[in-house]
């Protein structure tokens, strides 16, 4: 047997058919992603702090070399300063500032002897600098009279 549907009736079919989603599907859904948002919140702050303590511990060391360069092209003393979470580049004899690199330490804590003096041949006072990083993780910049600088992935102890 043949059913025939007015016209009125098909439309009305079709709608019924197309339905979206219950009030009920909806609310299941939003728990399932507070859920999930609930469990990664903490991951992805852990993976914003440890790669602030990657550019930051860079950021250490390239301000070394930054100052070095910076004392043998200009054959003069340079100091390294750590002040106000920068380090600072400064000529030793006028204290003329060349540069500040800002350091975002939120979360970090930092341990330096300033000022770090540079000399015209590269040389220098032999100091370790430490961050201290996310869970016990610690960089240890070493400095030694020569000059030549080393990033360690340990504390400076």
């Amino acid at each position: 047997m043949h059913s025939v549907l007015s016209p009125s009736a098909h439309r009305q079919s079709a709608l019924l058919s197309q339905r979206g989603f219950t009030l009920l599907e909806l609310l299941v859904t939003l728990l399932i992603v507070a859920i999930l948002l609930t469990l990664a919140v903490p991951s992805i702050n852990s993976l914003l702090l440890e790669s602030r303590y990657q550019q930051t511990r860079q950021q250490l060391h390239s301000a070394y070399l930054y100052a070095r360069s910076e004392a043998i092209k200009r054959e003069t003393n340079i100091n390294l300063i750590f002040e106000n979470n920068q380090l600072v580049v400064r000529r030793a004899s006028d204290d003329s500032e060349f540069r500040r690199f800002k350091l975002d330490l939120t979360n970090l804590e930092m341990q330096a002897q300033t000022p770090l003096q540079i000399t015209p041949l590269g040389s220098a006072t032999a100091t370790r600098w430490q961050l201290a990083g996310p869970a016990q993780t610690y960089s240890c910049l070493v400095v030694l009279s020569s000059g030549q600088s080393e990033l360690r992935d340990q504390s400076c102890a």
